[in-house]
């Protein structure tokens, strides 16, 4: 694995400049996956180092075309973003196995799958991240360096920006799937230290939950929201916590999330608050 090189090549008929590696085996988990790699606009014009964003799920952020449910078209609000003058991120999207619940889970997800998401992080951060720095304009500081999800992969994102912090700054959390082996990260984000330039976003849709059981899922998030908050994170300054009365638990909700989420996390601006009551 450790004489492998990183080699992108151009998906011509995306008008973003989106990238795709060749496929990977990450030792411990199954099956093989490439990475995506967005590219700021203005990437072969200026001449500057640009903060980095990791997201999981790669294969779904982009256009419909290979998903299940359709993607995130998270290269518009990037695009636009630049047209607005705002931060515009490269932005590196970590494809997930055959088997996601286990490698997007810090712990056992379900009795007799092992939860192999350490193994994971390790790739990402100790085998790929070195790659990116070496053969990209990136900045190096960790609060430049952004980790996002969606679902599992929202929980793997809090998970991972709470226990490296030295590697990582700014976590975009939505519509998170906290329930892991009973909420395990309740307590995991009670015993770690964030440095103070950690910054949160975290989000659910008022309509992921089931009839039968009503959306616990909801409330749980809420709960994370006011945990940090008596970690001493403070509302509207390092954290922003979301709700979306009408989101439902798919990429057309997280996508017209996204404008939010970025604002705060890279501009620290936080809608009008009536549109974050629920």
């Amino acid at each position: 694995m450790s004489q492998l090189s990183l080699r992108f090549e151009r998906v011509k008929h995306w008008s973003s400049l989106i990238y795709r590696s060749q496929t990977f085996q990450i030792p411990g988990l199954d099956g093989e996956r490439p990475v995506s790699l967005y590219l700021p606009p203005d990437y072969f014009l200026a001449d500057k180092t640009y903060p980095l964003a990791f997201f999981f799920d790669g294969q779904n952020l982009y256009e419909d075309e290979g998903t299940m449910a359709g993607g995130w078209h998270l290269h518009r609000v990037l695009d636009q973003r630049s047209r607005e003058g705002k931060t515009v991120p490269v932005v590196v999207g970590i494809h997930h196995g055959p088997d996601r619940d286990a490698e997007m889970s810090p712990w056992d997800p379900y009795p007799g799958k092992r939860g192999k998401a350490e193994r994971k992080l390790d790739w990402i951060l100790n085998w790929l991240l070195p790659r990116l720095h070496r053969k990209l304009h990136l900045s190096k500081k960790p609060q430049d360096t952004l980790i996002g999800g969606s679902s599992l992969g929202g929980l793997l994102a809090l998970y991972a920006l709470f226990h490296y912090p030295q590697h990582l700054g700014r976590g975009l959390v939505m519509s998170p799937a906290l329930w892991v082996n009973q909420f395990a990260i309740y307590n995991a984000l009670m015993l770690t230290q964030p440095h103070e330039a950690v910054r949160v976003y975290i989000d659910h849709g008022g309509k992921e939950g089931c009839e039968c059981h009503g959306n616990l899922g909801f409330e749980q998030s809420k709960l994370l929201a006011d945990l940090l908050e008596v970690m001493h994170f403070r509302p509207g300054e390092n954290l922003l916590w979301n709700p979306d009365p009408e989101g439902l638990h798919n990429e057309q909700s997280w996508h017209r999330r996204l404008p939010t989420a970025l604002d705060f996390l890279y501009e620290g601006l936080v809608a009008e608050p009536e549109a974050l009551v629920v």
